[in-house]
């Protein structure tokens, strides 16, 4: 009896190692996805401290040239200058918040919990097929791809 036994384990062994290395490679895709979004995040941040800086310094410098103008130390064009240098600062600004915003993943949005709980249930059904002496099943997930199951 223990005989027979033996040649049915390693008969389920390859069927339940795929849906596992599935599952552990979904994981370890879902880490690299999370760690990727914090160096993004603190990439941006350490931009928009920059970008902070440069509107303060332009801001500053158009203050200064209104008030040579004011003087009667320089014309009028270099105010126009400092201001227009002073908006696009502003604008990049605007432009790394925007685009952070746009990037930014919410903790409850899910992206790393779905691939993960896809391969969990990948590697759940194939052991589940597997126990029963059967090939893991495939069906059609979302867009039509087919999975395994």
């Amino acid at each position: 009896m223990a005989a027979r036994a033996a040649p049915r384990s390693k008969v389920r062994a390859p069927t339940t190692t795929r849906p596992v290395a599935t599952y552990r490679q979904t994981v370890l895709t879902a880490f690299q996805q999370v760690e990727d979004g914090l160096v993004q995040q603190r990439l941006v941040e350490q931009q928009e401290k920059v970008q902070e800086a440069a509107v303060a310094a332009a801001r500053e410098a158009e203050r200064l040239s209104l008030n040579q103008y004011r003087a009667g130390t320089i014309p009028y064009t270099t105010v126009i200058t400092t201001q227009t240098t002073a908006l696009s600062a502003e604008q990049t600004l605007i432009n790394i918040r925007a685009d952070a915003l746009q990037h930014q993943r919410h903790p409850g949005d899910g992206a790393g919990r779905r691939l993960a709980r896809a391969g969990y249930a990948n590697a759940r059904a194939g052991a589940a097929d597997a126990d029963r002496g059967r090939q893991p099943r495939v069906r059609r997930g979302a867009g039509g791809r087919s999975e395994r199951r």
